[in-house]
């Protein structure tokens, strides 16, 4: 009997460590000055921030300038606006969705970098090995898109949230 059930374990351990679905979508903004890979903070640049979901408004938030920390060796700037899409509700359609975030700084002339941060989050743990270092994650699908602006500027991406309800109406056409 031990011998049969050792590797049902393993098989059942692969298994679910295997099936990680995603739970959620983190999308992560910060208008700045200053260069993250040298330093250990940076600033953000004030001004006004719009978040739109498949073309429709969802919130506003006014972004104050302030000396934001640089972390992890991604170096990560602390975000000015933070959209976990999981607690967007029933505006969140199953399947496909476009994030688009419009900021205006305070200053229309300042030259200054915006930066859009996503990643997946999961219900399982992804281990790594290396050197001698364990790291471990439920994250995936992380990505980055940092754009030189002044003035207005806009950023979007598409993302997939199979983790939200579908209803009745998501099958209707989208805003245009």
């Amino acid at each position: 009997m031990p011998n049969i059930r050792k590797p049902a374990l393993v098989l059942l351990c692969s298994t679910l460590a295997a099936s990680a679905a995603v739970i959620n979508v983190e999308f992560k903004f910060t208008p700045f000055l200053g260069d993250p890979e040298k330093s250990k903070e940076v600033e953000t640049v004030p001004g006004k921030a719009r978040v739109f979901l498949n073309n429709v408004p969802i919130a506003q938030q006014d972004v104050r300038k302030d000396k934001v920390p640089v972390l992890f060796e991604e170096r990560e700037i602390a975000p000015s606006v933070w959209v976990p899409m999981a607690s967007i509700g029933p505006g969140l359609r199953k399947g496909k969705n476009k994030i688009r975030i419009e900021f205006e700084p305070t200053d229309p002339k300042l030259a200054y970098r915006a930066q859009l941060r996503w990643a997946s989050v999961t219900d399982g743990e992804t281990k790594t090995e290396e050197g001698g270092r364990v790291t471990a994650t439920n994250q995936s699908g992380e990505g980055v898109e940092d754009k030189p602006s002044k003035g207005k500027s806009v950023l979007e991406r598409e993302f997939t949230a199979d983790f939200a309800k579908d209803l009745a109406w998501h099958h209707d056409p989208a805003v245009a």
